[in-house]
């Protein structure tokens, strides 16, 4: 069975409902062929899986505004921080679907800044960057 799922189709928690069908053969004991008579049985197999992604441990006032393009990127991911984060210090990290750190940085005194992500292998990445006060956090597809 395989499954795939489109990263920007997830909410924070999403319910998915997969169904498949497992044939069998039901034969009498002590048969050890299978034949004509023996009969085909069908189940079907429902599977529920939930998706949820939390952040914990972070400052609360979560910002909106800033950008990140493109998305999906193969190359270079283009950040523009909201303006209450312009020019601070900042902690800048991504993070992996797995939830390996895969980059981090300090910088201050920027509006805007580049990642190279050419090295990072295909999938979905989370970006989160935070100063003393704010956090500013959203995810981004690498593509080949």
């Amino acid at each position: 069975l395989t499954l795939q799922l489109q990263p920007e189709t997830l909410d924070l928690t999403d319910t998915i409902f997969v169904s498949y069908t497992d044939l069998g053969y039901y034969h009498q004991t002590g048969d050890t062929d299978l034949d004509a008579s023996d009969d085909l049985q069908t189940t079907e197999q429902k599977i529920a899986i939930t998706i949820k992604t939390e952040t914990t441990g972070f400052a609360q006032n979560l910002l909106t505004g800033g950008k990140l393009y493109p998305n999906p990127v193969s190359s270079t991911l283009n950040v523009v921080l909201p303006a209450a984060m312009q020019y601070n210090e900042l902690k800048v990290r991504v993070v992996n679907m797995r939830g390996k750190q895969v980059y981090f940085t300090e910088i201050s005194n920027v509006s805007s800044f580049d990642i190279l992500v050419n090295k990072f292998t295909e999938g979905l990445y989370h970006l989160h960057i935070t100063d003393s006060r704010q956090v500013f956090s959203r995810n981004f597809v690498k593509k080949e």
